[in-house]
């Protein structure tokens, strides 16, 4: 083998290095990202699975459209994180208040309005105020439905005044 012979796989090997030492840290990253992207999709569809819902109640109380939910899943739910809709109207959150109802161990209920953490097991109370909603005229209102954080729905008719 001679001279040239011998640099041509010297230059070829260098070459080969060179691209390997570029290659490797990009199919790392992005093996690494695509791992990091299925564990979050992973989470993110564990807790769609474990939460659930349910309206008990949609009605006038106390002269103020009340929604009375329940979380019947396994998930705590952030309250900042869901969604009222009212005639399939989006409500933001400064035209109504919460508050999570809990069961205290004597048999009584406890309310909270000052909590964002929506519990299991706990119901979620939602006082509406229309007033300075142009798009819904409380004399109108037929539906609401809450959307939490992971995408789990719930919606009931309203029932007026108990």
């Amino acid at each position: 083998m001679g001279f040239s012979t011998s640099a041509a796989v010297a230059v070829m090997l260098i070459g080969f290095l060179l691209a390997a030492g570029v290659l490797f840290p990009a199919v790392f990253a992005a093996g690494s990202d695509t791992g990091s992207a299925f564990s979050a999709q992973a989470d993110q569809t564990r807790d769609q699975i474990n939460t659930a819902i349910d309206i008990s109640t949609f009605s006038e109380i106390d002269g103020e459209p009340t929604v009375v939910a329940s979380n019947d899943g396994t998930t705590t739910i952030d309250v900042m994180k869901v969604d009222v809709l009212v005639n399939g109207v989006y409500v933001h959150y400064d035209h109504y208040t919460t508050a999570v109802v809990t069961e205290t161990a004597g048999g009584e209920t406890e309310s909270n309005g000052e909590t964002d953490i929506w519990h299991p097991g706990s119901d979620l109370e939602i006082v509406l105020d229309f007033d300075d909603v142009s798009a819904i005229d409380e004399e109108d209102v037929e539906r609401v439905k809450l959307v939490t954080e992971y995408g789990i729905t719930d919606s009931a008719e309203y029932e007026g005044s108990e």
